[in-house]
C-alpha cells in the first residue's frame, strides 16, 4: 500500500488555475486526487495517470467528458509514502495536452527543484 499526498507547486497559482475550471471539473479532480492518494499502486479506475516524461505525470478521469486535468511530479518517496507536487491545473482543450501547458509544468518543476536545493 502506498499513501500519497498532493501538494501545490504554489498555493496561490494552483488555486487560481482551479478556479478557472468548471465547478464540476474541480469537484471531479478533487475526488480523483483523494482517491489516488489512498488507492495503492497502478492506474486505479476511474483515475487515469499518463506519463509525460521527465518525471511529469497527468491525472485525469478515464471519461473524457470531465475536462479538468493536472500535471504533477513525485518527490520524497519513502517506505509507503509519496509526495506529489501539482505543477499545473488546466482544462482539456483538445486531444493532446497543449505544448504551452507542458512547458509551464517543466518550468515550474525546475523552479521547485532549484528552490528545494537551495534550502
Amino acid at each position: 500500500m502506498v499513501r500519497r499526498e498532493f501538494v501545490p507547486f504554489d498555493c496561490e497559482i494552483i488555486r487560481k488555475e482551479l478556479e478557472a475550471l468548471l465547478d464540476d471539473d474541480v469537484a471531479k479532480l478533487a475526488t480523483l486526487m483523494d482517491y489516488y492518494e489512498h488507492c495503492g499502486l497502478g492506474n486505479p479506475t476511474p483515475v487515469q495517470i499518463d506519463d509525460y516524461g521527465d518525471g511529469i505525470y497527468r491525472l485525469r478521469h478515464i471519461k473524457p467528458a470531465y475536462q479538468g486535468r493536472l500535471l504533477y511530479f513525485s518527490v520524497d518517496r519513502i517506505a509507503g509514502f509519496e509526495r506529489l507536487i501539482i505543477l499545473i491545473a488546466y482544462k482539456k482543450e483538445g486531444k493532446k495536452t497543449p505544448i504551452k501547458v507542458l512547458e509551464t509544468a517543466k518550468r515550474r518543476k525546475l523552479i521547485w527543484e532549484n528552490m528545494r536545493n537551495k534550502k
